[in-house]
């Protein structure tokens, strides 16, 4: 009389595992896809509701705010009454420039996060992309990377406040600038 086994054989399991490693790659590498467009959508809203309020602030006092001080006084103190709720997403890098005469500006957010070692493209809103660099287009929202600094996107990244610019970074954790 011969014995039965039951169970799976060694061939069986291999199969199985390997069809549980495949579809876990493709539901890892898919799901950051979908995490990062996520925060770049929340990143852009930020960038998009500042500059409304920056508009709205114009509207009533006839120039931009100063680029002096902090970011997040200008968000916390000067924006707060065209503001409302802000939430700017998860971490997060924004710039604001003004023109010297207050008559333009940007409003751009790093997509990279607060992780600028990631070579992400920055996003910007605004009427001022006139005074970028020749070769930006002056219609674009998303500047590409460029590891040149005195591109678009070097002179945003490298935003000083002798430069009429000033950066801020936003803790999506805190839902407070840092």
């Amino acid at each position: 009389m011969r014995k039965t086994y039951k169970g799976f054989t060694l061939v069986e399991m291999l199969v199985v595992m390997a069809i549980i490693v495949l579809l876990s790659a493709v539901g890892f590498f898919g799901g950051r896809a979908i995490i990062q467009n996520a925060a770049d959508t929340a990143h852009k809203k930020g960038a998009s509701t500042i500059s409304t309020a920056l508009t709205a602030y114009y509207n009533q006092t006839l120039s931009y705010p100063e680029a002096t001080g902090s970011f997040e006084t200008l968000v916390e103190t000067t924006l707060v009454d065209y503001l409302g709720g802000f939430d700017g997403g998860n971490d997060a890098i924004y710039y604001y420039m003004v023109s010297e005469d207050r008559n333009s500006f940007l409003a751009c957010v790093y997509l990279g996060g607060s992780d600028k070692s990631s070579k992400e493209d920055l996003y910007c809103e605004g009427n001022g992309f006139n005074s970028l660099p020749t070769g930006t287009p002056a219609t674009d929202r998303l500047i590409k990377y460029d590891a040149n600094l005195t591109s678009a996107y070097g002179k945003i990244l490298g935003c000083l406040p002798a430069d009429r610019c000033i950066p801020g970074t936003w803790s999506g954790e805190d839902k407070a600038w840092q």
